[in-house]
């Protein structure tokens, strides 16, 4: 990267961070209300962004071992957030999806910030709102390329057979 692009991207990293910390200030209630710990919302959070998944996979994408996943999982399971059930292409493996429950909760928590996020929109003007989405517009474009670069193996056979 050229110095003034690496300028540019730490400003924008720094930025956003200072908004999600500013934002996320009112959050907290409804979070630490929660009875779930880091781990469990991060689980809740991973399938509730790429649906079910095998144990293993989820402990690869969060950087952690199976055995901590599947102590984890257990308790969620104990609180009726996730279903685990016998993987019908490996039964050797488990995979794990969100209940109604579960979706219920991830939802909460997520329009916990969603609210936020509304009341900051809502003090911006249309310019601002229009620089907002822009940038928005061009991250989501960017992701997907992103994406497409970096899909699993079985994730991609998974989209063939679909």
């Amino acid at each position: 990267m050229s110095g003034r692009r690496e300028d540019t991207v730490r400003r924008i990293l720094d930025m956003e961070e200072h908004v999600h910390r500013t934002v996320g200030l009112a959050q907290h209630e409804s979070w630490l209300d929660s009875e779930l710990g880091t781990s469990q919302i991060k689980v809740l959070f991973l399938l509730r962004a790429l649906g079910d998944q095998r144990i293993g996979d989820i402990g690869r994408a969060l950087g952690v071992k199976k055995a901590s996943v599947s102590e984890t999982v257990e308790r969620m399971a104990g609180l009726g957030l996730v279903a685990r059930k016998t993987d019908q292409t490996d039964r050797r493996s488990i995979r794990v999806s969100l209940t109604e429950s579960g979706r219920e909760q991830s939802e909460r928590m997520r329009a916990a910030g969603g609210v936020r996020t509304a009341r900051l929109l809502a003090m911006m003007d249309e310019v601002e709102l229009d620089h907002v989405r822009l940038g928005l517009e061009a991250m989501g474009r960017a992701a997907e390329r992103l994406n497409s670069d970096e899909v699993p193996a079985d994730r991609s056979r998974n989209r063939e057979a679909t």
